[in-house]
């Protein structure tokens, strides 16, 4: 067994967006000839058990038979195994899982790698107005303004291809200024939406004051 002690890939990338790559595994120091990767398997250890699921889900990884696809631009050390890494997260996390290679006639090497999902780009933006210190409300299937609300906090999201669960966000303008800025986060076990909620208020027109001239009217009245 060979067991890594330090970090040995970081596979990072914004939530939604997809992060490919395709990485090289130094075999040499228990094998001295040309490898078979049908001779291996590998499994993922992965820490924390509630990003289990999650990971399953948006990390893929498969052998690549560098025979069949090695180019002038590839690396062409035969002790080396590559892998075709695919990293498709869809909400926000960090953690760090081992990566186990098996070979089947004995042997393994331990790899450590952390898995990083940044917040993604807001879905969309959400335009709201309304008069100062009277509620707007709009209906659509934590660093925000305290002048935001939303219903509910919390629940169960209806099931997929069905009407969908409604969330309704409240704007209360207290006083008059720069457009509010908050975000409107729906998040699952593995799966995280991202809203942009921009609030302001009605045009406020000052009312008209009519100017008059005292001087004018002080030499009338001498006259």
């Amino acid at each position: 067994e060979v067991k890594s002690k330090g970090i040995d890939f970081t596979f990072k990338t914004k939530a939604k967006k997809i992060y490919e790559t395709k990485i090289y595994l130094d075999l040499s120091s228990l094998l001295e000839k040309d490898i078979d990767f049908s001779d291996f398997v590998y499994i993922l250890n992965i820490k924390e058990e509630k990003y289990k699921s999650l990971i399953n889900k948006c990390l893929s990884i498969n052998f690549v038979d560098q025979k069949k696809n090695l180019n002038s631009n590839e690396i062409q050390n035969l002790s080396k195994l590559p892998l075709d890494i695919k990293f498709y997260p869809l909400r926000p996390f960090k953690t760090d899982i081992e990566f186990v290679l098996r070979k089947k006639s004995g042997g393994q090497w331990i790899y450590n790698i952390i898995l990083e999902s940044t917040e993604p780009d807001p879905d969309d933006i959400i335009y709201i107005k309304s008069s100062l210190n009277k509620q707007a409300f709009v209906a659509f299937s934590h660093d925000s303004s305290s002048e935001f609300s939303v219903t509910p906090r919390e629940g169960t999201l209806d099931q997929s291809g069905r009407d969908g669960t409604q969330f309704v966000v409240c704007y209360l303008p207290v006083e008059y200024g720069k457009i509010k800025i908050g975000k409107l986060i729906i998040e699952t076990d593995e799966v995280q939406w991202i809203f942009e909620v921009r609030g302001s208020h009605l045009d406020y027109k000052p009312p008209e004051v009519k100017r008059t001239n005292l001087f004018k009217e002080t030499k009338a009245s001498e006259n």
